[in-house]
C-alpha cells in the first residue's frame, strides 16, 4: 500500500537528519583523530621538530642511521616492518636579547653634578642683565659663589657628560644674546661657565626658558644624542625708570626741598611787608627810575627796600620770574637797564658771586647810568667791578631802619640824576 503523503514527507525528513548526524559523527572522529596524532607519536618514531621560529635555536638534521626491524613481526607471518627517521641536533648558540633603549643607556652612563645660576633683579626698558650658569662634576654645595652676577642665585643637581649645551630662549619682547658657545667641553677640575646679555624691549614681566642637556655618545659610534637633563624657566621684570621707587623717592624730595626753600623765601618777604609781584615796567616803555640788580637770595633783605622806594613815588624795576638764564628774559633786562634813570646794586657776597648781577651792572655802566651802591653784607666786588665801584660812597644797610635805607637811595637818585621829582606815570 503507498503510504500517504504526510508519512513520505515525515520519512524523507527522517533520512536527511540520519544523514547530518552521520556526516557530524565522522567529522568529529576526523578532528579528534588528527589531534590525536600531534601529540601522541607512534612508538619507535620521534616527534618531528617545531616548525622554526623567530628567535629559537637554529636546528640542523643529521645523517640517516641504518633502518631498524621492528621488535615484533605481522601477525599473518610477513616481514617484519621498518620505519627511517631523521635524528635533529641543536647547532649554533641562542640569539642574545634585544639591548635596553638606549636612552635610558645613554642616562645611566652619565655622572652626578651640580649646576647654579643667577635671576636677574628688575630692570629698566632697554637695560641689560646678564644671566650667567656654572656647571661642574660632582656634589660642591659652594657652587652658587661662582656666580658673580646680580640677582638671586639657584643651585640643583643634574646629570653631567663630557660634553654639555646650555641655551637660553624667551619671547620676542626680550633681546637675548648668547657671550659663550652653546655646546662647551665639561672639565673635572674645573667650572664650566655659560653666559647671555639679556635686554627686555617692553615693560612688564617677561619669561625666560634655561635648558640644559647632556651630549653622549651612542654605542661607541660618531651618533650623537642630546639628553635633556634640567629645565627652569626664570621670570624677568622690566619697569620704566620712573616707576622706580627710588628715582620716585628722589623727585618727591627735590620737589618738596624746592617748594620748601620758595615758601621760606616768600614768607619772610611778606613778613618784611614785600609781596613778589611782576616787574613795574614789564611790557611797556614807560621811563624807570631804578633798576634793582640783587641776588634772589637776598630778596627777603632787598623786598622791603624796594616797597619803600615805591612808598615814595620811585618806579622800581625787580627781577621777580626767576627765569634769569632764559634768552628773552636777558633781552627784557637789557631793555630794562637802557629804559632806567639809574641802577641800585644790592651788594653782598651771594651778589657778587652771581654773574648775572655782574652782568646788569656792567651794561648799567656802558649805558651810562648811575650805579648807586648799596652794602647789604661786607663782601669784595668783582675785578670787573671794583675799577668802576672805587670811589663811589656806598650806602650802609640797616636792618633796623629799612626807610632809613630807602631815604638815602632816593636822595642819591635825585643826586646823580639832577631829578628834584620822580616821574608819574600818565
Amino acid at each position: 500500500m503507498t503510504p500517504s503523503p504526510p508519512r513520505r514527507t515525515a520519512r524523507r525528513w527522517l533520512v536527511l537528519g540520519s544523514l547530518f548526524a552521520g556526516l557530524v559523527a565522522i567529522l568529529l572522529f576526523v578532528s579528534l583523530s588528527w589531534r590525536g596524532s600531534r601529540s601522541l607519536p607512534l612508538p619507535g618514531i620521534a616527534a618531528p621538530p617545531p616548525t622554526a621560529r623567530s628567535g629559537d635555536p637554529q636546528i640542523s638534521r643529521g645523517p640517516t642511521p641504518a633502518p631498524t626491524a621492528s621488535p615484533q613481526g605481522a601477525p599473518d607471518g610477513s616481514p617484519p616492518q621498518t620505519y627511517e627517521f631523521e635524528e635533529t641536533v641543536v647547532t649554533g648558540e641562542l640569539i642574545k636579547p634585544a639591548p635596553a633603549d638606549e636612552t635610558e643607556a645613554a642616562l645611566e652612563n652619565l655622572q652626578e653634578g651640580i649646576l647654579a645660576f643667577n635671576v636677574p633683579p628688575a630692570m629698566r626698558v632697554g637695560e641689560t642683565r646678564v644671566v650667567q650658569l656654572v656647571v661642574r662634576f660632582g656634589r660642591d654645595s659652594g657652587i652658587g659663589r661662582a656666580v658673580t652676577e646680580p640677582g638671586a642665585v639657584e643651585t640643583a643637581p643634574v646629570k653631567v657628560a663630557s660634553a654639555m649645551e646650555a641655551k637660553l630662549s624667551g619671547s620676542d619682547s626680550v633681546e637675548i644674546a648668547a657671550v659663550t658657545p652653546e655646546e662647551q667641553l665639561m672639565s673635572r677640575r674645573e667650572i664650566t661657565e655659560w653666559r647671555w646679555n639679556v635686554t627686555p624691549r617692553r615693560e612688564g614681566t617677561h619669561r625666560l626658558q634655561l635648558a640644559v642637556s647632556a651630549i653622549v655618545r651612542v654605542q661607541a659610534t660618531e651618533k650623537r644624542r642630546t639628553l635633556k637633563v634640567y629645565s627652569r624657566e626664570i621670570d624677568v621684570t622690566a619697569d620704566p625708570l620712573f616707576q622706580r621707587p627710588w628715582v620716585l623717592a628722589g623727585l618727591g624730595a627735590a620737589v618738596v626741598i624746592a617748594l620748601g626753600a620758595a615758601g621760606v623765601r616768600l614768607r619772610r618777604a611778606r613778613q618784611a611787608g614785600f609781596r613778589p609781584r611782576p616787574s613795574a615796567a614789564a611790557g611797556s616803555e614807560d621811563p624807570i627810575d631804578l633798576f634793582v640788580s640783587y641776588s634772589r637770595r637776598d630778596l627777603p633783605t632787598v623786598g622791603p627796600i624796594v616797597t619803600a622806594l615805591e612808598r615814595r613815588g620811585l618806579r622800581v624795576w625787580l627781577d621777580v620770574q626767576g627765569i634769569e638764564g632764559a634768552t628773552q628774559w636777558a633781552e627784557e633786562i637789557a631793555h630794562a637797564i637802557r629804559r632806567s634813570r639809574a641802577v641800585v646794586l644790592m651788594g653782598s657776597p651771594d651778589a657778587f658771586a652771581s654773574a648775572f648781577v655782574t652782568r646788569e651792572v656792567a651794561l648799567g655802566i656802558e649805558e651810562g647810568k648811575p650805579i648807586i651802591p648799596v652794602e647789604l653784607a661786607p663782601a669784595d666786588a668783582p675785578a670787573k667791578l671794583k675799577l668802576h665801584l672805587a670811589g663811589m660812597q656806598r650806602i650802609a644797610f640797616d636792618p633796623a631802619a629799612t626807610e632809613r635805607t630807602a631815604g638815602a637811595i632816593e636822595r642819591a637818585f635825585r643826586r646823580s640824576t639832577g631829578c628834584t621829582e620822580p616821574d608819574r606815570p600818565t
